[in-house]
């Protein structure tokens, strides 16, 4: 859905304001969070998730960002947005997890809350942030082109294109990482589900002090195009390091690097493509970029799920033919 309906609502951004579609998608997912709440049957919370998936204002906000600010400080801004996010990942988990002892619905009836308070401050006191003159040129200049053509015009724009590679790649790798971490803890060192909660704090944790306080620096320093290659760079040595290496020290340390690089990559890709697209289309391909990213997630878990069962065979058949082989040693 998010695949759908991210750029959709980026275009409509440029043509209407990045507000009132801001409200419309916050009043989506309270809709979402209302059906959830109140599902009595795997149909209808299926029916909750696809509704959520309408309001996706992930990209609307980046463009948003992209309006305030001037290009020198968009980069560690939108960190700032990227680690606020990191901090609902917390405290989110905490929060269903303390709502639950009183019924999965109390967790509902929490998010509705939480998402009906964020619609109040959006109408109260969130402005508008493109010029009306802005947007009525976007209208009268966007070309009328199917979804599909957006993204391959997208793709063939010079260095965008590569960028939005990037983003899936590494989307897709992180994706498939979800399902494999927690296998891995488990298998490795025996994790309860808190124990593994605490993993996911810990992933947390690095990418709100990434994002929100170091991102702005390297950028500074280094550069965004360095940056993109630096990120999957980082991501490569966490993963292998984490699968190869039974230790928890050297675990965490591999979740740190892996989580580094992921949070360069979610903060400098948005970043690098709005910088290199013309105002009035910010909603539309920075909606393309999170639309990229959003279909990356579906094959990235089964992708995940595969290996580790595949891994699992390969180590089974190792270990019967090592076994087969001393006992023939001990025959002989």
């Amino acid at each position: 859905m998010q695949f759908i309906f991210s750029p959709i609502l980026g275009k409509i951004s440029d043509k209407v304001g990045r507000r009132p579609v801001l409200l419309l998608s916050i009043l989506t997912s309270i809709v979402s969070f209302i059906l959830f709440t109140l599902a009595n049957s795997f149909l209808i919370l299926l029916l909750s998730r696809i509704i959520a998936g309408l309001a996706t204002e992930a990209a609307v906000a980046q463009a948003y960002i992209a309006d305030i600010t001037d290009e020198k400080e968009r980069g560690e801004k939108m960190g700032k947005v990227g680690a606020a996010v990191g901090a609902g990942f917390i405290f989110g988990p905490a929060i269903g997890g303390f709502l639950s002892t009183y019924g999965f619905s109390a967790t509902g009836f929490g998010a509705t809350a939480l998402a009906f308070l964020n619609l109040l401050f959006v109408f109260f006191f969130l402005p508008e942030s493109i010029h009306k003159t802005q947007s009525e040129k976007s209208v009268d200049t966007a070309p009328k082109i199917s979804y599909f053509s957006q993204i391959r015009i997208a793709m063939k724009r010079p260095l965008v294109g590569s960028a939005l590679a990037i983003s899936f790649i590494i989307t897709l790798s992180f994706s498939a990482i979800q399902v494999i971490v927690p296998l891995l803890t488990i298998s490795f060192f025996d994790f309860s589900s808190v124990g593994l909660s605490y993993v996911f704090i810990y992933i947390g944790i690095i990418q709100i002090v990434l994002q929100g306080f170091i991102i702005g620096r390297l950028i500074k320093k280094v550069g965004e195009e360095k940056l993109l290659a630096f990120g999957p760079l980082l991501m490569f040595l966490g993963i292998i390091t984490m699968t190869l290496i039974p230790n928890i020290g050297i675990f965490l340390f591999s979740l740190a690097t892996m989580a580094f690089g992921n949070g360069i990559l979610q903060t400098v890709v948005p970043s690098f493509i709005s910088k290199r697209t013309p105002a009035n289309e910010q909603g539309s391909l920075l909606g393309i970029a999170q639309s990229v990213s959003s279909i990356s997630r579906v094959p990235g878990p089964i992708i995940g799920g595969f290996v580790v069962e595949a891994t699992g065979l390969a180590r089974a058949l190792l270990s019967h033919l090592f076994l087969d082989a001393e006992h023939s040693k001990h025959a002989l």
